[in-house]
């Protein structure tokens, strides 16, 4: 990469396609950065806001191809800081929840929010009044948010509660997610409406 002075900074990459936890992508640029003096730039396709932010304490550059950027280089100084999607984007194939809105999905959030972890699918699903199988789908949503954490059987061992609400709202419109009701009301009053 070349500034405007015409020197050029260099970086190592490393690029992930498949979601992984937060704590896996920081240990892995860690593991990185121990090999090289040159600065990471993590590469993914949706950079959720906890990755950001652990990304940007550990002095990380990243960039996703939902538009999120944050590159910085010391010598030459270099910042290159772009705001990208507020969600991922849709996932591969159509076995997973994407949105948020439905009921079960209220339901195994809302547990989410009143639970410690960990907790595995089927106690949430339990506490929840769900299904397993509506709850499963749920976490892919949650997990590439950064709004939860999942050990290798699928538990649930860390929420990260802002996040969470805010991957919820996100899927949240006043206008399309509440049903419409019209409520009539007749100037004179209406007698047909009260004959049987």
């Amino acid at each position: 990469m070349r500034n405007g002075s015409g020197h050029t900074a260099h970086y190592v990459i490393e690029s992930k396609l498949t979601s992984v936890s937060n704590s896996n992508v920081i240990n892995q640029l860690l593991a990185v950065r121990g090999t090289t003096e040159l600065p990471v730039i993590f590469v993914t396709e949706y950079v959720n806001p906890a990755l950001r932010a652990a990304c940007q304490d550990n002095g990380f550059s990243y960039l996703d191809t939902t538009g999120w950027v944050h590159i910085t280089h010391e010598n030459p100084p270099l910042l290159i800081r772009l705001d990208g999607a507020q969600r991922p984007p849709r996932p591969r194939g159509n076995q997973a929840t994407t949105r948020l809105n439905g009921p079960a999905a209220g339901r195994a959030i809302r547990t989410l929010l009143e639970t410690t972890p960990p907790i595995g699918i089927r106690e949430l699903a339990q506490l929840a009044t769900s299904s397993p199988a509506a709850v499963s789908k749920v976490m892919p949503a949650l997990a590439s948010a950064g709004a939860v954490e999942r050990d290798e059987t699928g538990a649930v061992v860390r929420v990260r509660r802002r996040s969470l609400l805010e991957r919820w709202t996100a899927d949240y419109r006043f206008t399309s997610t509440n049903s419409v009701t019209f409520d009539y009301l007749a100037p004179r009053d209406c007698p047909t409406c009260w004959r049987g």
